[in-house]
Order: C-alpha cells, then sequence, then structure tokens
C-alpha cells in the first residue's frame, strides 16, 4: 500500500487554506493526493450545499518564492496621486544565502502600464523570510468607488540573476475611507450603511 500521511483539516468552507507537500511527496514516482469533503456536521444557518466547488490548485515554486498570502497591498491618496504601498514577504528554502531583486508595477485593468517602482536586491540566508516595501506613485487614479468598482493590477516579480522565478498578480483598489461622528464618507462622499435582515440570506454592505 504504500506509506500515507495526514496534513490536516479546514473546519471552514468559506476559508481557504493551503499546506506545504514538500516533505510529505515521492519525487521519483506516482504520488496520491486525497481530499475529503464531510459535510454531515452544519456550519452556517443558511443553505450550505456540499463537496469541494472551487479551484484546487497544486503550485510548484522556487526555492526563492512569495510565501502564500505574501503580498499585501494598500494606498494613501495624496492630491491628484495616489502612493501604493506594496509589501511582498519571500522566503529562501534553499541550503545557501540568494542575493535576488523584487520587480513592482501597476497596470490598470485594460493592461496600460501605469507606474513602476525601482526594483529592491534582497540577500536571504537559507529558511529566512522578509517583507519589503516598495512605494509607487500613480498619476490621477480612478478611485474605487460602490458606483465604479474600478481595480488596477499590481504585479510582483522575484527575479535571479535577471529571471523571474515567481510573480503575483494583486487586484487592488484605491480609495478614501473616513469613519467620522456624523457618517462613513468614501472619497469624501457620505455613504450610508444598509442594514439588512440575518433572516433574508446573506447581507451586503452598500
Amino acid at each position: 500500500m504504500g506509506q500515507w500521511f495526514y496534513l490536516g483539516n479546514n473546519k471552514s468552507g468559506y476559508v481557504g487554506i493551503h499546506y506545504d507537500i514538500t516533505d510529505f511527496v515521492h519525487f521519483d514516482k506516482e504520488n496520491i493526493l486525497v481530499v475529503r469533503a464531510d459535510a454531515t456536521q452544519y456550519e452556517g444557518w443558511f443553505y450550505e450545499g456540499a463537496g469541494i466547488y472551487r479551484h484546487v490548485w497544486l503550485e510548484k515554486t522556487h526555492p526563492v518564492h512569495i510565501i502564500h498570502d505574501g503580498v499585501f497591498i494598500y494606498s494613501k491618496k495624496n492630491g491628484d496621486k495616489a502612493d501604493v504601498y506594496i509589501e511582498t514577504s519571500v522566503t529562501n528554502e534553499s541550503v545557501s544565502a540568494t542575493s535576488f531583486q523584487i520587480s513592482a508595477y501597476v497596470r490598470d485593468r485594460k493592461g496600460k502600464m501605469q507606474a513602476i517602482a525601482k526594483d529592491q536586491t534582497v540577500l536571504l540566508n537559507p529558511l529566512e523570510q522578509k517583507t519589503t516595501t516598495q512605494i509607487i506613485s500613480v498619476s490621477n487614479p480612478i478611485l474605487w468607488s460602490l458606483e465604479e468598482p474600478y481595480l488596477y493590477r499590481v504585479h510582483v516579480e522575484i527575479k535571479l540573476n535577471g529571471k523571474i522565478i515567481d510573480h503575483q498578480i494583486v487586484k487592488h483598489g484605491i480609495r478614501t475611507i473616513e469613519v467620522k461622528t456624523n457618517g462613513v464618507f468614501l472619497n469624501g462622499k457620505h455613504v450610508k450603511i444598509k442594514r439588512c435582515k440575518l433572516s433574508s440570506g446573506p447581507c451586503r454592505i452598500g
């Protein structure tokens, strides 16, 4: 039969999960990956459904790579510009120290280049992890709003000796949010927070 390894479980069907299977797979023969969905226990108050109905990926990475959910983006409006802050967490799972570059740039939703950050050179020791911050200034940004939920595409690339070894694209909306005594303001415009009844189904704030 061969060896079987239990990796873990996920109690919530609404939250994604990932596992590093590097130490468990055989690289010289076939592997079997088994995922079991148990819908006998309730979780929510409305219809659950059953089974796996979202995407599942098997990811192969370079020893030097962006960690899972390792790109965090936020922005600050500054006059007719917006500063986009990109925090990237990278790990080195190789056996030697490695120097590499992190590149970042912003495109609009049509793919047109908007701004490029200066490359950062990072040195990581074996099994070390670091988070770097890059700032990109976008001129005359289209602001995300309820009427027009515009999203830019932020690209982050890890380069080793000029070759891209990891790449992530994260969608990001530029907007300002203020919570004052007289209400919530989105991009300087007062927005009412709508109230809904739980018994009517999933709630949405708009």
